[in-house]
């Protein structure tokens, strides 16, 4: 008669080759994807920019210069404009940022912002908060220190945009609330050593 044979207990050693899934690993592998499309929305939306379109300046008998820049922003979550450096050979006396829609419509000349600045109640030093993709006139007042180093060399050439620093132009410093900067050139103005003589009380070039 043929001798029984008791079943063979499983070899404990082996459960380690079988693979599980354990809430745990499940836990951590939902919180590691979300943190990925997080990190992929916080890394889309919190780039910085400052489109620059036309601009203008006028200059004081006092070397006062007003200078107005229009410009739209963009950044996420929230943007603020936190330092404006000012070209070489001035200083920073006052900027606003004046919603477009604020500003008279028509060609009412400079004064007109300058007093739509003076007398919008906004804040007239920095920093400001800008709504992202809202169009700003960036309203800055500056005066010359230095009439020498503020002045460009050769012909009067207006208003010239150069992604190069240039240190004829102000520099607009902006931030988001997760720390992401960008420093953005503005319009450069190129006024002359005799146009300050002439229109400012700046003394003549040698």
């Amino acid at each position: 008669m043929p001798a029984e044979t008791e079943p063979s207990s499983p070899d404990p050693t082996l459960d380690i080759l079988v693979p599980r899934t354990t809430w745990r690993a499940t836990a951590v592998a939902v919180v590691a994807v979300g943190v990925l499309v997080l990190a992929g929305v916080v890394g889309a939306g919190s780039r910085v920019s400052l489109a620059t379109g036309g601009g203008s300046s006028s200059l004081l008998p006092d070397r006062r210069v007003e200078l107005t820049t229009d410009v739209v922003a963009s950044g996420w979550p929230g943007l603020t404009l936190a330092e404006l450096t000012p070209p070489a050979g001035a200083r920073l006396v006052h900027v606003w940022a004046v919603p477009a829609s604020e500003v008279p419509s028509g060609d009412l000349g400079q004064r007109s912002v300058i007093g739509v600045a003076e007398a919008s109640g906004l804040p007239d030093s920095l920093p400001v908060r800008l709504a992202p993709g809202q169009h700003y006139q960036l309203v800055t007042l500056l005066e010359i220190t230095d009439c020498a180093a503020y002045a460009v060399s050769g012909e009067g050439q207006g208003w010239v945009v150069d992604p190069a620093p240039d240190p004829h132009a102000a520099v607009a410093h902006l931030r988001t609330a997760l720390g992401t900067r960008a420093d953005v050139p503005l319009l450069a103005s190129m006024w002359t050593a005799d146009d300050l003589a002439q229109y400012s009380s700046c003394p003549a070039a040698p």
